[in-house]
């Protein structure tokens, strides 16, 4: 992080030690944030920082109190988005048990598209997502659209989006490496692939 050292507020004179404290709490925050997708570990951190930046008199409008409260709010966001897509899933389960798949697939990608417009098109939840339209598909026959599916699941978002995404990371960030898909989502995925490779009569592919 690097901010300002100064406030609008000019009787406010800013601690080095509360400082860095704060700094070091959304270093944390944004790691379980960005990194291992921990929303509520990341809104606890967040709400810290708020608190200390609170007791220091920090001003609302000083760099620090901006991007922590900016922050909160969209792990906040991103929590809410989760569950509420947890739930629609959930209700998707229970329309494939009772082999109404049409219905299942609606769940399932309306879960899918809340996630993906609110937690990124790299989220690793996305693949599982796409694996159960896959799946759903998959038994209702449809092996081209599942097949569609599963390569999607595969490469997490194939689109020219991503890549030229992945493009300005890599020119800002020489360490970015791309994201890759969970070996067990994988694994399933490439199951049910070969699956469809048996039933279009394709053995030597599956």
């Amino acid at each position: 992080y690097t901010y300002p050292e100064t406030a609008s507020d000019i009787d406010f004179i800013e601690r080095p030690k509360i400082r860095s404290k704060i700094i070091k709490l959304l270093t944390k925050a944004d790691k379980a944030k960005d990194q291992t997708y921990r929303y509520e570990v990341a809104m606890r951190y967040y709400l810290l920082a708020m608190s200390i930046l609170t007791k220091a008199h920090y001003p609302d409008d000083h760099p620090l109190t901006v991007t922590t409260l900016k922050s909160l709010n969209n792990t906040h966001h991103a929590q809410s988005s989760l569950s509420n897509s947890a739930n629609i899933v959930k209700m998707g389960i229970k329309h494939e048990n009772a082999s109404d798949y049409i219905k299942a697939l609606k769940m399932y990608t309306i879960a899918y598209r809340i996630r993906r417009d609110a937690l990124g098109p790299d989220h690793p939840s996305l693949p599982v997502l796409l694996n159960m339209l896959g799946s759903v598909q998959l038994k209702r026959g449809e092996l081209n659209e599942a097949m569609q599916i599963y390569e999607m699941a595969l490469k997490g978002r194939p689109d020219d989006v991503l890549k030229r995404q992945q493009e300005q990371l890599l020119e800002q960030s020489p360490s970015f490496k791309k994201p890759k898909v969970h070996p067990m989502t994988m694994s399933v995925t490439l199951r049910d692939m070969g699956l469809i490779h048996e039933r279009s009569g394709r053995e030597d592919e599956a």
